[in-house]
């Protein structure tokens, strides 16, 4: 009898607490730690896709006005420049995920649309399966909250 008061006195029976706390630990942190990879790399596609934009618009105001009938061969030229900058990304998923917008009125870019200026403003979308940004739904909300997509838009002056 007096052993097991000792074991008990001197914290013997806490074999199995480690493991215990690991277990209920070890969710949270691999939760934690697959946001902050996802999160990372949606901050870095987003930042990517803003430069990209700028560049394809610093590109297209310097060739100088474009006509209606040339609209699409310049959107297929800014589309290109886009995905020659985020080439780092898969080609595959990107084509599917990318569209490119010249001089048109939308909701997700304030810039108006003047005749002195360019406006380019892409959009990549995020909420078509991939197996870089797996995302968990959990019934009641998924993990990582994400936007349906990344909007980059930028406007210059025409150089003519």
């Amino acid at each position: 009898m007096g052993s097991r008061w000792q074991e008990l006195r001197s914290g013997g029976c806490q074999r199995g607490v480690s493991v215990l706390e690991l277990m209920l630990t070890l969710p949270v942190l691999i939760v934690l730690a697959y946001g902050s990879l996802i999160y990372g790399y949606v901050f870095f596609l987003n930042r990517s896709l803003n430069d990209a934009v700028q560049k394809a618009t610093r590109l297209a105001a310097a060739t100088g006005p474009v006509s209606s009938e040339m609209l699409p061969v310049q959107q297929a030229r800014l589309r290109h420049v886009v995905e020659r900058q985020l080439g780092w990304a898969d080609d595959r998923q990107q084509h599917q995920r990318l569209s490119i917008r010249v001089n048109q009125t939308s909701t997700t870019c304030p810039t108006p649309v003047r005749s002195d200026r360019i406006k380019v403003e892409a959009a990549y979308a995020l909420r078509k399966p991939s197996w870089l940004v797996p995302v968990l739904n959990l019934g009641i909300s998924q993990i990582p909250p994400l936007p349906d997509t990344l909007n980059a838009c930028a406007s210059e002056p025409i150089r003519a």
